[in-house]
């Protein structure tokens, strides 16, 4: 029998929460992903599904959800507007006092969001750690960070599929910077605003397979050897091209502006680096990476010992290698 979360009885003063799924051509996992959401152990009340013109089941398969579900809306996008923009207008769609995102074809851990809402307290944002591989028995554990030394270089430590938000978040504290994909934008605003807290048990499995989102960002040649050894080469060029994007001005001019020199040095010093042209600033930046590398390296297992300042030192240059997280237009 199903259940459907609507119609739960709950106490007058337990929080509403929305999710919010875009999908693109997600047949294939979608079903599962559904079927996690209508698991969890906190109560749904609205679930929000944003299709960007699939052409293969997926409206079909939510319309079968919808028959069984009538808090599941979903809409239907008159023209394909990418992931990117998909999110920022699904968004808006939300009533709740929380906000769920989620992607087509993971699965959650039934007390996901039971786990987010007794966390989040009077944060922005919560996010968790996640596992990730194409099936659960490999899946590699992957942790969430609350440190904004890390969330300058990439948004993608703290995941948009883990992310619980306030409502206030998206009423009127939020800044979209165009080009900037969607979770990092929330991350940011989250910093600026009343923060993020993390959990670092995984709550879902992200699935990577051929056709996931995420393989756009970093793309390899499958070789693993001229993998590891490229971004030392040619990172740097990567680098230079990346600032001279109009969307990387403005995202690290953001965190300059919203950063103290005295209470955030380390993120305010790297983000005004990061800003200027130049062999010198890229070296300070350099210098200043190895410094700080406990707080800016993703893994901190890798940033360790000799080869650790190594890494830290071509750090934006590893970065930059085949980063794509500045190519996306709104």
């Amino acid at each position: 029998m199903t259940t459907d979360h609507a119609n739960i009885s709950t106490n007058e003063q337990q929080p509403t929460v929305a999710v919010v799924m875009c999908t693109f051509n997600g047949e294939k996992y979608l079903a599962e992903q559904l079927d996690s959401i209508l698991a969890q152990t906190y109560p749904v009340s609205e679930l929000i599904i944003q299709d960007d013109c699939s052409t293969d089941g997926t409206v079909d398969i939510i319309r079968r959800y919808m028959r069984a579900h009538e808090f599941i809306k979903l809409f239907v996008n008159e023209r394909n507007l990418g992931f990117n923009a998909n999110f920022h207008l699904a968004l808006t769609r939300a009533t709740a006092q929380y906000i769920a995102i989620s992607d087509q074809d993971d699965i959650w851990y039934p007390t996901k969001l039971e786990r987010q809402i007794a966390a989040i307290g009077d944060h922005d944002l919560c996010a968790t750690a996640y596992d990730m591989g194409s099936s659960r028995d490999t899946a590699r554990y992957v942790a969430a960070s609350d440190r904004l030394e890390r969330f300058i270089f990439c948004g993608g430590v703290a995941a948009g599929h883990t992310m619980l938000l306030s409502r206030g978040l998206l009423d009127g504290r939020s800044r979209v910077i165009p080009g900037i994909t969607y979770d990092w934008n929330l991350l940011m605003n989250a910093c600026f605003g009343r923060g993020v807290v993390v959990l670092q048990e995984p709550l879902n499995w992200h699935r990577r397979h051929a056709a996931a989102l995420g393989n756009v960002f970093h793309k390899s040649n499958g070789n693993r050897l001229a993998a590891a050894v490229a971004p030392y080469l040619f990172g740097w060029k990567h680098y230079r091209r990346l600032q001279r994007k109009a969307n990387w001005r403005q995202m690290y001019a953001y965190i300059v502006e919203n950063t103290d020199p005295h209470r955030e040095p380390v993120a305010h010093s790297i983000a005004t680096l990061m800003l200027q042209p130049g062999a010198k600033a890229l070296l300070r930046l350099c210098l200043k990476c190895v410094k700080y590398k406990s707080l800016v390296y993703p893994d901190r297992r890798k940033a360790t010992g000799l080869m650790g300042s190594v890494r830290a030192f071509a750090f934006p240059a590893i970065f930059a290698y085949n980063n794509h997280y500045f190519d996306w237009a709104d």
